[in-house]
């Protein structure tokens, strides 16, 4: 079982359509959405990152979509670390602090 969860922690969401995501309830996708899931309890930052927007963008739980988009993150996800600061900078007052903190932690890569 352990290798099992070390696969489902680290396969690439990269093949999953993204469309895909936004009909993840969708009963046609009861297996996507199953897959996603036991991903996403097995550490895949990029299903969690996936999810959090999905929630947070579609106003279906932005709470707790926040919360998905944090946990990437600090798994270290760039992208969920930039859209985390992104939100955090566009809520105001100490959040826009946090948020520019956030984004300036990130590191500058060069092509």
């Amino acid at each position: 079982m352990g290798s099992q969860q070390w696969v489902y922690g680290k396969v690439s969401m990269q093949e999953v359509r993204r469309y895909r995501f936004l009909r993840i309830n969708d009963v046609r996708n009861v297996s996507l959405k199953a897959f996603v899931n036991k991903c996403i309890e097995c550490g895949n930052i990029e299903a969690v990152y996936r999810i959090g927007m999905l929630k947070f963008c579609t106003n279906k739980n932005p709470h707790v979509g926040l919360e998905l988009i944090d946990k990437a993150s600090k798994g270290g996800h760039g992208a969920a670390k930039y859209a985390f600061g992104i939100v955090l900078i566009c809520l105001g007052s100490e959040y826009s602090r946090e948020g520019v903190k956030t984004i300036g932690e990130m590191k500058v890569t060069q092509k």
